[in-house]
């Protein structure tokens, strides 16, 4: 079982383990892999960076099961997080996407152990030349378990 902060603080957490996307982006100002959860408002953007971001959450209850004696249920909850690859040019772009991808696709058995579940990815292509940004979003849509204890007026 597992929060929506988890999960994205979990893709933060393999994004960053990957050697070669952290080579592809090196260090920001403060001297980090520039992998942030989250927008970066406020602060001067860095490129090239990844953000990760939740974009849907439904909050709403997309399955449910028990254990069939009413002490145990869960929730099936889903959300589309993004993750946005920013660069100043559109091979950087393009080569940083392909390592978030790679790493991505190879931690479905680590996400499969918390209850989250990855079941598709599209990306968009979300330039702005004339400013010099050059961004891919790659948006993943997610079913993860959430807990829902069982109440005495529910039984």
């Amino acid at each position: 079982m597992t929060d929506l902060s988890a999960i994205k603080q979990k893709i933060v957490d393999i994004l960053l383990l990957d050697t070669v996307l952290c080579t592809l982006l090196d260090e920001d100002p403060a001297g980090d892999v520039p992998i942030y959860n989250g927008w970066q408002f406020g602060k001067h953007p860095v490129f090239p960076s990844v953000t990760v971001t939740d974009i849907v959450d439904s909050g709403e209850v997309s399955g449910l099961s028990d254990g069939f004696d009413g002490t145990y249920r869960y929730e099936w909850s889903y959300v589309v997080v993004q993750i946005d690859v920013w660069a100043p040019n559109e091979a950087s772009r393009d080569s940083i996407t392909t390592q978030v991808r790679k790493a991505m696709l190879s931690a479905t058995t680590d996400f499969t152990g918390l209850g989250v579940y990855f079941l598709s990815s599209l990306i968009a292509v979300v330039n702005e030349p004339n400013e010099l940004v050059f961004r891919h979003s790659i948006r993943y849509n997610v079913f993860y378990e959430v807990s829902a204890e069982v109440t005495e007026d529910e039984e």
